[in-house]
């Protein structure tokens, strides 16, 4: 992992083998990061991508283990019980199927080159039992 940072936003570029979600949660704590948006594409040969039910309130999952163009990644880095949380959904195009969902986790086979853009906002996540998931909070009057 390679990062340089201008103002509030940092471009962070992953290099092949590298795992995105850790390697973004490993970013985080270094640089004691509280609240962030990501951007960013790639490409990956090894990805886990899931579709929380809310209903069911369970998560479902499907592994990808084909190039895939990463073609869309977004999401956030929070804070969840004072350690980084990072929140991501992706679109992965392989030859022959696109599929999209919360990524939890992703190989790079190529690259990442992933812009990460700082807000100063004071975050947690608390878990919600009627919906069966963390949701994201902050401190009012910020």
């Amino acid at each position: 992992m390679k990062y340089t940072q201008s103002g509030n936003t940092y471009l962070v570029v992953l290099q092949k083998g590298e795992e995105i979600v850790s390697a973004l949660t490993q970013f985080a704590a270094q640089i004691n990061l509280t609240c962030a948006t990501v951007s960013g594409i790639g490409a990956t040969d090894q990805a886990e991508m899931g579709v929380f039910d809310t209903f069911e309130r369970q998560y479902y999952t499907k592994q990808i283990k084909a190039m895939a163009e990463i073609t869309s990644l977004c999401g956030n880095i929070t804070q969840k019980d004072g350690q980084p949380h990072v929140h991501l959904h992706a679109t992965l195009a392989t030859m022959f199927d696109v599929v999209g969902g919360h990524l939890n986790s992703a190989v790079v086979s190529a690259t990442a080159e992933i812009f990460v853009t700082v807000h100063p906002i004071a975050t947690n996540r608390q878990y919600d039992s009627a919906i069966g998931i963390n949701l994201l909070t902050w401190e009012d009057n910020q």
